[in-house]
């Protein structure tokens, strides 16, 4: 449904491409901020590196997943640097929250494009019925755009066995987007030690802009940022689509 209903946002972004070759970078004022790729002090290797990937290797696409909830899935629309809408979910209905004066919109306006399973798209403009060409309409009035998104939840995987012994792994996702690329920490707390280590993070960021996309990771454990190498074993970007799949939205 969601991908159904982002059909507004996309127009919107066609629009932007047709109209502008030079669209102004998103400002880092309001909206959300962008998760970094921390630095690494030093390559993951050695017992370390054997631990984390005997921690991760047991996550695979049949692992039961329990108290997984979505606390925050939205977008932020900018026209130019300046922050424009909040737009998220509200059961079958994409919810567009202006914040800004942009086009035919003003600060405070709400546009919802409701898609029901079986049922025909419809609009509301501050609670006013609209017809779909007066949606457009608007939605092309605000020019051209650029989006980033945000996605965080938690998780859990209960009776995990690593080495032949039981844990409860308990995790913490986070993903932002803008532009060309996804960055994602996913903390992950492990119910007791395991080879000393009790909790760790892992960063991946996805580019997909010109040339071909590429994937790049880090671990952090204990404040310690080390730089990952997947194209070996591929246990670290595997475990992180299996959670990303089981938490995140894709819009």
């Amino acid at each position: 449904m969601k991908k159904l209903i982002c059909i507004l946002t996309a127009i919107m972004l066609v629009f932007a491409v047709s109209c502008s070759n030079d669209t102004p970078g998103v400002s880092d004022a309001g909206g959300v901020d962008l998760i970094q790729m921390p630095e690494a002090s030093g390559v993951l290797e050695g017992d370390a590196l054997t631990s984390i990937e005997t921690i991760l290797e047991g996550i695979t696409w049949e692992t039961q997943f329990s108290n997984s909830n979505v606390i925050e899935d939205v977008q932020y629309l900018y026209s130019g640097s300046k922050l424009v809408a909040a737009i998220h979910i509200e059961g079958d209905s994409m919810v567009y929250e202006f914040v800004s004066s942009a086009g035919s919109f003003k600060a405070g306006d709400r546009l919802v494009v409701t898609e029901p399973d079986n049922g025909e798209m419809t609009f509301t403009y501050n609670g006013n019925s609209i017809s779909s060409e007066t949606a457009m309409n608007m939605m092309y009035s605000v020019g051209a755009v650029t989006t980033r998104s945000s996605v965080s939840g938690t998780s859990k995987v209960e009776n995990y066995t690593i080495d032949g012994e039981s844990y409860t792994l308990d995790i913490v996702y986070n993903c932002t987007g803008a532009d060309d690329s996804d960055v994602k920490k996913i903390s992950i707390s492990l119910s007791s030690e395991y080879n000393g280590i009790i909790n760790f993070a892992i960063y991946e960021e996805y580019y997909y802009g010109d040339g071909p996309s590429r994937h790049s990771y880090c671990i952090e454990i204990a404040g310690v940022v080390y730089s990952y190498d997947d194209s070996n074993s591929y246990v670290v970007g595997n475990a992180v689509s299996i959670i990303s799949d089981e938490i995140d939205i894709p819009w």
